[in-house]
């Protein structure tokens, strides 16, 4: 998308690639500065930092969490170009964007796989050198927490008897009296 603004940050233009992405109609941006795009995913810092470059002048690369007419989010590559007319002073602002959200959502769905390759990798190396049973899963548990990046991990025995119950063998990340509280 091609998004033109004045030095005030007011849209003068748009393409309709712009409305493609964002669901805004060009007639209903003209005039409005660009920030009921905002999210909330970015600090005032950000935003700051973004306008003291380009007001200096100089190009600012980025990207960013913006939000559709609809509510909902999309990634954003963005390049914003100050324009200067012949004697030098900014006039307006060129924004190039890239719609990147499927691009970002397939990066953080291959980081969670490669998490959990080296989980299960490293639960392997666990259960050759584990001592005992015990051992074996409390390390199991620990690295699913650790290295797997998951908030718990709990290993029970289901026990028959007159009372179906389970006793709790490993437990990392949470009390494990709430486990046995809660578990089956």
């Amino acid at each position: 998308t091609i998004v033109i603004t004045n030095r005030e940050g007011e849209i003068t233009w748009a393409n309709p690639a712009f409305s493609q992405l964002t669901g805004y109609a060009l007639e209903d941006i003209l005039g409005q500065n660009p920030r009921f795009l905002k999210s909330g995913c970015q600090s005032p810092e950000f935003y700051r930092d973004l306008w003291t470059t380009i007001l200096e002048g100089r190009i600012w690369h980025g990207e960013l969490v913006n939000r559709r007419r609809d509510g909902s989010l999309y990634t954003e590559e963005m390049t914003i170009t100050p324009v200067r007319h012949k004697h030098g002073e900014i006039t307006h602002f060129i924004a190039i964007k890239r719609d990147i959200t499927y691009r970002k959502q397939a990066e953080e769905r291959l980081t969670q796989l490669n998490r959990d390759l080296r989980t299960i990798s490293l639960c392997n190396q666990v259960l050759v050198r584990a001592k005992d049973e015990e051992d074996l899963l409390r390390e199991i548990c620990r690295t699913i927490v650790e290295v797997g990046e998951y908030r718990a991990a709990w290993v029970g025995f289901v026990l028959e008897g007159g009372e179906r119950h389970n006793r709790t063998v490993a437990v990392v990340g949470c009390d494990p009296q709430h486990v046995d509280r809660h578990a089956m």
